[in-house]
């Protein structure tokens, strides 16, 4: 009669490992997309303005998708990607075509692209930001804090631009985020509005709620 093989008990150790193994790989590619996603698509700008793709310093819109899906379409009507890369209306377009650079600098219907945005250079029949001093000149740089030309327009690159502008001084909007000025929390709830004013103390969209809401985005 022929003995059968002895079989060894199975280890539960053994078996243990390739599950252990698996978790940990789905973990760590779990880490990795999380790190990977783009902090623009994290920041509340993507859900209220469109603002979901990192360029450099700034977010803008990846795509029409971007516009749709935001607060600024359901209650602006901006819900298509312009061709200057921002979300706008397409019934009423942003309007920054130009002839010369002379044109640039005129005013239109209460708008003057040179003046208010930094938009002084003619390029391919537009008026854009190409230099700092025109953005340091400009309206959006003295109230916005927004002093540096980077494809185009000016936006904020530094704190200290930030904390120049009058819209720091007058609502708080002092903390460069994403080549914009925008309040913190901590600057809501410091000093006396905050203890007179409750409301003073919340936040919403970049602003202590208590103040006037200043135009954030773009002065069209």
């Amino acid at each position: 009669m022929i003995s059968p093989v002895p079989v060894p008990a199975p280890d539960p150790h053994r078996r243990a490992w390739p599950l252990a193994l698996l978790l940990l790989t789905v973990l760590a590619t779990t880490s990795l997309a999380c790190t990977a996603r783009d902090p623009c698509r994290a920041w509340w700008g993507c859900r209220i303005w469109g603002l979901c793709k990192s360029d450099g310093p700034t977010c803008k819109p990846a795509d029409d998708a971007d516009c749709k899906h935001s607060a600024a379409c359901k209650e602006d009507g901006f819900c298509s990607l312009g061709p200057h890369g921002f979300c706008e209306d397409a019934d009423d377009p942003i309007d920054i075509s130009a002839t010369d650079e002379a044109d640039c600098k005129r005013m239109r219907q209460e708008f003057a692209p040179c003046a208010d945005e930094g938009l002084c250079s003619f390029e391919s029949d537009l008026c854009r930001a190409t230099r700092d001093s025109d953005c340091q000149a400009s309206e959006a740089c003295r109230r916005f804090g927004r002093c540096s030309a980077y494809e185009g327009w000016c936006i904020a690159t530094s704190e200290a631009d930030c904390r120049r502008s009058e819209e720091c001084e007058r609502v708080r909007t002092c903390n460069l985020t994403h080549g914009m000025c925008l309040a913190t929390h901590a600057d809501c709830t410091r000093g006396r509005d905050c203890e007179a004013d409750p409301k003073s103390c919340e936040i919403e969209r970049g602003v202590c709620t208590a103040d006037e809401q200043p135009f954030i985005y773009f002065q069209f």
